[in-house]
């Protein structure tokens, strides 16, 4: 009778029941960003392997997919990153589940939860303000904006694509780590030569992980591009019918801005003085006005979203106030409040949309309105916690409202749990920031709040188009 049931038992592996695979999966160490985390996985025969990185329930990162294994033990490397080499936060939860399918047709699974540690010190983002510069006496130069992932030596260059080998412009700065440093380049060597026209080529590296290399192309003008005066302004929304191209075409257009401290705030007002009644408020350095009339001798006609309410507003503001501010000419970014998603167009192709959620309005907070218009990024800040909430990866565009990731809470040793602010993303929700998905949800882009932080520079236009 034994025999018998030991029989139907083997049978029943064999035909249909997959966990009679031994399949190990297994790590020698916590997790270190940027580091060497070689997964161990054992199969007992040949099949196909999946890997995947998830933090409650999300999705982090694909490790392999449907990859040849043998039998036996086989290592998968992996750098201890999520989608778009995002280091896991520190002491964060961290899961690696395992699909297994063997060369049979049957499958097994398996899983192994770890820690994330400090990363390595590596470079994350080197990002010009622009891809062009000229040189010009007394000018600060071009603002290279740069990060590291933990404390250590940013270290910038600049080559010539003929010449790589040698570095003709260096700088250096040591840094505690996640903080943006300012550098600037003026068009030099270091020793204060001035180079020719021409095609260069930006590195940036840390000290601690040299041979992790960002590149950057530029190119050194011959001469500053023309100063452009105040003129009459057309829309500076795009059409709905609007192509690609022509979105493109508008993202790279100079706006002029209002000249003062960023953050700062300007009035406009009802009639060409500034005594008479004030229409509304606008911020400073970051939002683009549409320029109507020119014709008053110390004053222009503007129209703009007030910060108030975000109505649309005219009237008028000193003319000695008006900058002309030109967008990085690498990226830009729509964000339609109609469907809350927010689209990166770069080098002329549309890459891709995530879902966003915009400033819900109430009546007691109708500031929290996120106001249509054309804004330029500025500063970097750092998270920041909001009614119980954690915000990473924050970029101001608007005085107090930012671009930046959806919330998420969390307890020391737990994965983030982004799942409340996930259910309210493709609609209004914020306090007036635009919030970001944390999630890749086009596997053919990567766009992400994360992707956003490690590409925006300063200065990309932000078209927000009204609900």
């Amino acid at each position: 009778m034994k025999r018998i049931l030991w029989l139907a038992a083997l049978l029943t592996c064999v035909l249909s029941v997959s966990h009679c695979l031994a399949l190990g999966i297994s790590v020698e160490q916590e997790l270190v960003p940027f580091g060497e985390n070689p997964i161990t996985v054992t199969a007992s025969e040949p099949g196909y392997l999946t890997l995947r990185v998830v933090q409650e329930d999300i999705e982090r990162r694909v490790i392999v997919e449907e990859e040849a294994i043998l039998q036996g033990r086989t290592f998968i490397p992996y750098d201890g990153l999520a989608w778009n080499e995002e280091p896991f936060a520190r002491s964060s939860k961290v899961t690696v589940e395992a699909l297994f399918l063997s060369e049979s047709g049957a499958e097994e699974e398996a899983s192994l939860s770890t820690y994330a540690k400090t990363p390595k010190s590596a470079i994350v983002y080197a990002l010009p303000e622009r891809s062009v510069y000229a040189y010009e006496r007394g000018s600060n130069g071009l603002r290279i904006d740069a990060s590291l992932s933990a404390a250590g030596q940013i270290n910038l260059q600049i080559v010539s694509p003929d010449d790589p080998d040698q570095v003709l412009w260096a700088q250096s700065k040591s840094t505690s780590g996640e903080d943006n440093e300012k550098f600037f380049w003026k068009g030099t060597t270091t020793g204060g030569k001035v180079l020719p026209a021409g095609d260069y080529e930006l590195r940036a590296f840390s000290r601690a992980m040299p041979e992790r290399v960002l590149t950057v192309p530029l190119t050194l003008l011959a001469a500053p591009e023309e100063a452009l005066e105040p003129a009459v302004t057309g829309t500076l929304i795009p059409a709905d019918d609007a192509t690609d191209e022509e979105i493109w075409d508008m993202l790279m257009q100079p706006a002029f801005v209002i000249n003062g401290g960023e953050g700062g705030g300007c009035a406009i007002h009802e009639k060409p003085s500034n005594r008479s009644k004030t229409v509304g408020m606008i911020t400073c350095a970051t939002v683009g006005v549409t320029i109507l009339d020119l014709s008053h001798d110390t004053h222009a006609l503007i129209g703009a979203w007030r910060q108030e309410d975000g109505t649309w507003v005219e009237g008028y503001v000193e003319k000695r106030l008006l900058m002309l501010k030109r967008p990085n000419d690498r990226v830009g970014v729509v964000v339609d409040k109609r469907t809350q998603e927010l689209t990166v167009f770069m080098d002329g192709e549309r890459l891709g949309t995530a879902m966003v959620s915009t400033g819900l309005p109430t009546a007691s907070r109708k500031r929290a309105e996120t106001r249509a218009g054309v804004y330029f990024t500025a500063s970097r800040q750092g998270g920041f916690m909001e009614e119980g909430y954690r915000y990473a990866y924050p970029i101001r565009i608007d005085g107090g409202n930012l671009i930046h990731q959806i919330g998420y809470q969390s307890k020391h040793g737990s994965a983030p749990n982004f799942t409340a602010q996930i259910k309210t993303l493709g609609q209004k929700a914020s306090h007036g920031c635009i919030r970001v998905d944390c999630r890749v949800t086009e596997a053919s882009n990567g766009i992400n709040a994360y992707w956003l932080w490690t590409h925006l520079g300063r200065n990309v236009k932000i078209i927000v188009i009204d609900g």
